[in-house]
């Protein structure tokens, strides 16, 4: 910006008497186009810039071949083009990498890059170095259940610092869980198992909303109903009379309980797990078809 706008628009991006400019630089032409990249490709470019005196030439104007010429060889005379190249080649050797430690990000980068090497998975970086000293509390008991193969044990009124949402992380987790017998290892497996449980149901229920308009109601209700015949706000005795006899195998009961039984009382009821995985599996194994019928309902209908 020479102009009296360009002008205006520095002193709004920049503080009082500093002067703002943007240098734009890429692979491609536009910032609206994109470059598909393939899981652990590498692209490695080196950008230069310097002030140039295009002369004659208005790059704004002149045809877009005979500026990139006039600006290569603005370019040429200040910096060997060369030299950029050979940096392009040599992009990572020792004496291009600063030894200087500037600062650290989180202790994750340690946590996945010890999982990988452990597992025999690709590198996460073979140049971004990501010390131990950058593990904090949250992850530092994923470190320990790596290291341990169990987890560490927590107050039972202590908030948990952290969560694993991956996938890889699940066999770990169920190793851990059966070597420590500690709630804190439990919660992680009643978490997967009303996740799964909230999906199967919720994607059914979704689509018979979008179809059966009033049916929305009726899910309003039912969960109202839900709510307070199960063990929200009581609890069930063991020797309990019907009709709560029942109500204790209705899934939202089973997971009020086994959610309560480890975070009151530390213990872990497997038994109830495993009805609550077969009634997730149940549900997703009926649900696909039905799923599949109601959406081609639905298409035909509009």
């Amino acid at each position: 910006g020479q102009g009296n706008g360009g002008r205006h628009w520095s002193e709004f991006l920049s503080n009082p008497g500093e002067k703002y400019v943007e240098i734009q630089a890429g692979l491609l032409s536009t910032q609206l186009e994109h470059k598909p990249m393939k899981g652990g490709d590498v692209i490695s470019w080196v950008e230069g810039y310097c002030a140039a005196d295009c002369g004659d030439v208005n790059t704004d104007t002149a045809p877009w071949h005979d500026a990139i010429i006039e600006i290569e060889r603005q370019i040429g005379s200040k910096v060997n083009l060369n030299d950029i190249d050979n940096a392009l080649k040599n992009m990572f050797p020792n004496d291009f990498v600063s030894t200087e430690h500037i600062t650290s990000g989180s202790g994750w980068g340690y946590i996945e890059r010890k999982f990988r090497k452990e597992h025999n998975m690709p590198e996460l970086s073979n140049i971004v170095d990501f010390p131990y000293s950058s593990v904090g509390d949250c992850e530092k008991q994923w470190l320990d259940l790596m290291n341990n193969k169990a987890f560490d044990e927590f107050d039972i009124s202590d908030e948990p610092k952290s969560y694993m949402v991956n996938s890889k992380w699940g066999g770990l987790i169920e190793k851990g869980a059966k070597t420590s017998n500690s709630w804190y290892a439990y919660l992680p497996l009643w978490s997967a198992a009303i996740f799964l449980f909230m999906y199967s149901v919720g994607r059914i229920f979704a689509l018979i909303c979008a179809k059966f308009k009033d049916m929305q109601n009726i899910v309003d209700i039912g969960l109202n109903i839900c709510f307070w015949i199960t063990p929200v706000f009581w609890r069930l005795a063991q020797n309990a009379s019907f009709p709560v006899s029942i109500i204790k195998y209705t899934p939202v009961a089973v997971f009020v309980n086994g959610y309560r039984s480890v975070l009151l009382y530390g213990t872990f009821d497997i038994k109830a797990l495993i009805y609550i995985i077969c009634i997730d599996a149940l549900i997703f194994i009926i649900g696909s078809p039905m799923q599949k019928r109601i959406i081609s309902n639905i298409a035909d209908g509009l």
